[in-house]
């Protein structure tokens, strides 16, 4: 049976030419222990179509301008095809032409071309990053499907058991962590992961700090899946906010570590919400974007009220938007919920970071109660989508 492989696959080195008009050939890296010369041990034929190696020669060449690996690395086939004075051949074409592609001139399409998977990484690293920002969105929906299958599987009768992060702020937020400087990326509220993974797969080099209190029966499967895939870029913070931010930030900023970007979806009360803009100060810088969420409800309220202060600068806003629309779809489920939502970018004014003093204290219990927060004396109206 060898002999026949051999038969097959091999063909008498002394019958090919070097450096013909239409063939040349060159070697880029040797890989075996035998040394490879050209002419004596390797070689290429037929326009350039195909090359030779011989004399237990075997590496990466240069062939016509295609790189080619000729010589296999198992050691079995080593002995029995490319034994001691046996030759082999090797394709320079990426395609034949042949068959149904016998008359066709163009040129291999970029799609079969191209080469995005990396497997020259160990066992369990993952072998696909995204590239560019259009990769990234498409690398994150596929992975939004699988944290909604995780999700529904572990609750389905919660209303929140599918993600809801508005294709429009997950693009916005994926554009902010692609920048250059960013490195950090801390959020309160990671329910389902999926504004987490959108980071973490848009930013190789990205580290993510969540807080979440991980209360629902799908919580610790999510978490379990995003450290299986992302590991130490993954840092989970279990327990509320109002507990654990604070001490961490401040811990966080004594290191000299601070947050990039940052997504405050956590309590959506006025005071819940005011107390997680107040406990990350510590570990922002004035340059650190906030993404701001639910604008229409109390963490809206809270950003106006703070930027009427100069405590924060709000640089972009999103909505509100009424529901059902084109940037803010109802809740799909059985219990479809239809919410008025968007949301802000804000940074914080240096005079704000400098002095626990220069934050304002909290607003009385009640206050405004049953207004909506563009209606509340004294706050610039949100700019209409």
């Amino acid at each position: 049976m060898h002999a026949m492989l051999a038969t097959l696959l091999l063909l008498d080195a002394t019958t090919h030419t070097l450096g013909t008009p239409s063939c040349t050939i060159s070697l880029k890296e040797q890989t075996s222990k035998k040394s490879c010369i050209a002419g004596e041990s390797f070689g290429c034929y037929d326009g350039g179509q195909m090359m030779w190696i011989a004399k237990g020669c075997r590496g990466d060449f240069v062939c016509n301008g295609a790189e080619v690996h000729c010589g296999t690395t198992v050691s079995y086939l080593r002995t029995t095809i490319e034994g001691s004075g046996v030759g082999r051949n090797c394709t320079c074409l990426e395609r034949e032409r042949s068959g149904d592609y016998a008359a066709d001139p163009s040129p291999v399409s970029t799609q079969l071309g191209s080469r995005r998977l990396n497997n020259d990484l160990p066992y369990g690293e993952p072998r696909f990053e995204p590239k560019s920002f259009d990769e990234a969105i498409a690398a994150t929906f596929v992975f939004w499907d699988l944290l909604d299958a995780l999700m529904f599987t572990n609750s389905p009768k919660q209303l929140y058991a599918t993600g809801y992060v508005r294709e429009l702020q997950i693009r916005r937020m994926i554009e902010m962590v692609r920048q250059p400087e960013v490195r950090t990326y801390c959020e309160v509220g990671l329910n389902g992961g999926h504004s987490s993974v959108a980071m973490l797969l848009a930013n190789p080099k990205l580290v993510v700090h969540a807080f979440d209190l991980l209360a629902w029966p799908y919580s610790h499967p999510v978490v379990k899946l995003l450290k299986l895939r992302f590991g130490e870029r993954f840092q989970i913070h279990a327990g509320s906010s109002h507990e654990t931010l604070a001490p961490w930030a401040e811990s966080f900023s004594r290191n000299g570590s601070k947050c990039d970007l940052v997504f405050v979806d956590g309590d959506h009360g006025e005071s819940g919400a005011y107390q997680d803009m107040a406990d990350f100060r510590a570990a922002l810088t004035p340059r650190t974007r906030v993404v701001v969420d639910d604008i229409a409800v109390g963490p809206g309220c809270v950003m106006r009220r703070l930027a009427s202060l100069g405590i924060v600068r709000v640089a972009e806003t999103y909505g509100p938007y009424d529901a059902p629309a084109k940037h803010n779809p109802c809740m799909r489920g059985k219990r479809s919920s239809c919410l008025t939502w968007g949301f802000s970018v804000m940074l914080f004014s240096e005079k704000a970071l400098a002095s626990a003093d220069a934050f304002p204290g909290r607003r009385r219990a009640g206050a405004n109660r049953g207004l909506k927060c563009w209606e509340i004396a004294g706050l610039a109206p949100f700019t209409e989508g």
